[in-house]
């Protein structure tokens, strides 16, 4: 992807003369940069940290939700089909429930949809943080709908 330049072998007379005219190396690895933010969206990468941290630093009741929520998720599949990866699953419902919120979660910073059609995500325009405590809040009340309508028992213990 990034080719060094060297002297001895890639320094063209074409090259040269992009240097000359202001351009440069760097100018071009900016238009790069700023394509590539054009292409995703103009959104920004984000990679839920939080999630995959140590549980017990959210909060004392986390690492029980995380523990229900991987009951209820048993048996679902990879796939780009919200139905067909929730199909194997013991608890349909709510495993749909919390992938969809889970999508909803990851999608929060990218552009809202066109031509004023309604946005259901929940997370949108939240910063991380608040974001975040929201996530925690109802995959909590996810966890509370598995106790009387599953039947699992209580979660937080």
């Amino acid at each position: 992807m990034s080719q060094r330049l060297t002297l001895d072998s890639r320094l063209t007379p074409e090259h040269l003369a992009d240097i000359k005219r202001g351009g440069g190396v760097r100018a071009r690895a900016q238009e790069q940069v700023d394509h590539l933010n054009l292409k995703q969206g103009g959104g920004v990468a984000y990679r839920p940290i939080a999630l995959h941290a140590n549980p017990h630093q959210v909060g004392p009741r986390w690492p029980y939700a995380v523990m229900r929520i991987a009951r209820i998720l048993e048996g679902c599949a990879r796939s780009s089909n919200l139905e067909h990866a929730v199909d194997g699953a013991e608890y349909k419902v709510l495993a749909r429930e919390y992938l969809e919120l889970y999508a909803f979660y990851l999608m929060r910073s990218k552009p809202p949809p066109p031509n004023g059609r309604i946005d259901h995500n929940p997370f949108r325009h939240l910063s991380d943080y608040d974001a975040f405590r929201c996530f925690v809040a109802k995959v909590e009340t996810i966890c509370d709908k598995s106790v009387k309508h599953a039947g699992l028992g209580r979660w937080y213990v």
